[in-house]
């Protein structure tokens, strides 16, 4: 069977937004360029019950830090929480699979796309 047929090209933007709401949370639920693991190994959730404020995502957001993107710190959210401006919050929509979109976004071409800077 040929699949190819059904798919097309998109923008990013036709297929998630970006969270853009802040919110305040314990330490323990917030998301940073410093907690994220290089290489798309995850997070180190922070233990401290300090309340900070962030962008709020919710849990199947796509939190990429925005800096340094050789570094590969792309983490598929498993917790409703914040996190700082330095990461972008991605929320998919109804179009896309949530786990999908994460899976082409945490990827080699992905992130030669983002060091590029276009």
């Amino acid at each position: 069977m040929d699949y190819s047929a059904d798919w097309k090209v998109k923008k990013l933007g036709e297929i998630a937004s970006y969270k853009k709401d802040n919110a305040p949370v314990s330490k323990k639920n917030y998301i940073s360029t410093e907690n994220i693991k290089q290489n798309f190994e995850g997070i180190e959730q922070y233990k401290s019950k300090e309340v900070v404020t962030g962008t709020a995502f919710e849990k199947n957001n796509i939190l990429i830090a925005n800096i340094r993107p050789y570094l590969r710190k792309i983490y598929f959210a498993e917790f409703c929480g914040s996190c700082s401006h330095d990461v972008l919050a991605l929320e998919a929509n109804e179009k896309i699979y949530a786990k999908f979109l994460y899976y082409c976004l945490a990827n080699d071409d992905f992130i030669a796309y983002m060091k590029i800077g276009r």
